[in-house]
This record gives C-alpha cells, structure tokens and sequence, in this order.
C-alpha cells in the first residue's frame, strides 16, 4: 500500500471527514475495481469501503476498453449496500416511453434491482464528479454529462464511472478522475480527446480534498436516490451534452441512431428514432455529433 506523503491520497482524513467506514490505499494496483470484487464478498466488510491508488496498470471502462490512469490521476472504487438506504428499498418512476432493452420489469416502475441499479448508481457518481469540480473550474467552462457514464469539461472527458453489481446486494462504483495528470502525458490517440483539473485550473490540486468532496457528494446523491430516483435523474437530464445531437447507440441486439432528447425519469437515455421515441437504460455510445468518443 502507499506509504503517507503530503503528495499521496490521505485515508485517515478521508474516513474521517466522509461517510467511507474503511478504506486502503495502494501505491499500484491493476485496477481499484478488481481489488474490490476481492473484497465484495467478506460478510465483516465495513461498507462503504474505499479502494483507492496513486497508479492503476489495467484501469477498466465499460465492456473492453481501458481508462489511462496518468501520474498524478485520481482513481477509487466505493462498495456499497444495496438497497442504499437499510429497509427502504429504492422504486423506479413508471414511464410511459417504449423500452428497447429493459433488463426486468423494475425499469418500468417498481423496485430497483441491482442489475438496474446500476445505471442510477453510474449518474450518482457523475453527478458528484460535477458537483465536486464546479468551483475548481472557471464559471464559463461547461461541465456536464456523456450519458451513461462520463465527464466532459471544456467538450472533453474528464472523468469516468464504471459500476460493477458482483454479488450479495452490494455494489462496486468505481470513479476514475483526471486531476493532476495532464493531456499531453496521455496516449497520442487520447490527447485530443481528454483534459484534466490540471490542464483547466492550470495549478496541481490537493486530490485529498477532490476526493472527499466527491465522496461527500456522493453520500447526498445516494440519499437523493433512496428518496426520489426521478429527482436524481432530472439533474441529470439538465446536465446532458449530447441532448439535441445525433448519437448511435448500441445494445446486445442492435445498434439505433437518433437525436438525443435527454435522460428520462428513470435514468434511461431517450433517442428521436425513425421508429419514434425511444428510451434505452443500457448501452453503448458509438458515435455523437458533439462530443468524441
């Protein structure tokens, strides 16, 4: 595990000062999700439970694709219990819009699964990414949402959320953040596309502090989503980039184009196809019109 130093994450004061009961902090590790799929099984696990590292060597994204962990980067995953709030089990909204592929019945109304879980976990952990960088960033710099699972600050990514329901009615939400990591470090193919607290706020930042601030964020979000999933999902909605662009989504079944029209009550995205509207709770984005993938 990492040793302590003023330049690497701060446990002690990160347990203290948020909702996190336990935690490590590795120096390198191949992935803090990995670590935590572990971890998700031990009954005597303090939940949540914080898994963070300076260096990642095989960070994940969603299905195959890898997330560059440079130096200086912000990388954690959080295990969590579900249902998120002991005894109140979390109830989707109904909606009316046709559903291209629901996992269960939970996605038109009625209680949350894990499996549904875990796209309004992947918005609860975008939206404390931008709730905690707002004031780090100049008033005039946009920062919003890539649907199901980024960050976009200035058109380019910022940050990354990969949520992972192993077992035993908990959950693995783990949050990639590039913060004192630089663009011009990155992959060639990725200099383009990616930017950092570092390259916005032009000076290195306390991650300690960028840290518990999400983590803070992310407790309220929680309680948000345990008392009014819709709510959640209208922030959401209200930070989307790509409303009114041109996306292609892909599903296990097919692949769709239309105009994004927002995310819907339940954490669903919503296309403008030439079927009509249509509302998917899973997917891929191949291609926008606005922002690059």
């Amino acid at each position: 595990m990492a040793d302590s130093s003023p330049y690497q994450l701060d446990l002690h004061r990160i347990i203290r000062e948020t909702f996190v009961e336990d935690g490590e902090v590795w120096e390198t590790i191949d992935s803090t999700n990995n670590r935590a799929k572990t971890l998700v099984g031990r009954p005597d696990l303090p939940l949540p439970f914080l898994v963070a590292a300076e260096h990642q060597t095989a960070g994940r994204g969603r299905g195959n694709r890898r997330w560059w962990t440079g130096q200086g980067s912000l990388a954690f995953s959080v295990i969590l219990n579900l249902p998120i709030t002991p005894g109140r089990p979390i109830r989707v909204p109904e909606s009316n819009t046709a559903i291209d592929n629901a996992t269960d019945a939970s996605a038109t109304g009625g209680q949350l699964a894990p499996e549904s879980a875990a796209g309004f976990l992947g918005l609860v952990g975008a939206l404390s990414v931008c709730r905690a960088i707002w004031p780090l960033v100049p008033p005039t710099v946009p920062v919003g949402l890539h649907w199901p699972n980024d960050v976009y600050v200035a058109g380019r990514k910022i940050a990354g959320i990969l949520v992972e329901v192993p077992a035993n009615q908990r959950v693995i939400l783990g949050i990639g953040v590039n913060a004192n990591n630089v663009a011009r470090e990155a992959p060639e193919e990725l200099r383009p596309f990616v930017t950092s607290l570092r390259d916005i706020c032009g000076t290195f930042l306390d991650r300690t502090d960028v840290l518990i601030s999400i983590l803070r964020h992310m407790e309220s979000q929680l309680e948000v989503l345990a008392r009014n999933p819709a709510e959640l999902a209208s922030e959401a909605d209200r930070l989307c980039l790509q409303k009114g662009h041109h996306l292609i989504l892909e599903t296990e079944k097919r692949r769709y184009q239309g105009v994004c029209r927002g995310i819907d009550i339940t954490g669903g995205i919503l296309l403008e196809t030439s079927e009509g509207l249509r509302k998917f709770v899973s997917g891929t984005i191949l291609r926008s019109d606005s922002l690059p993938e």
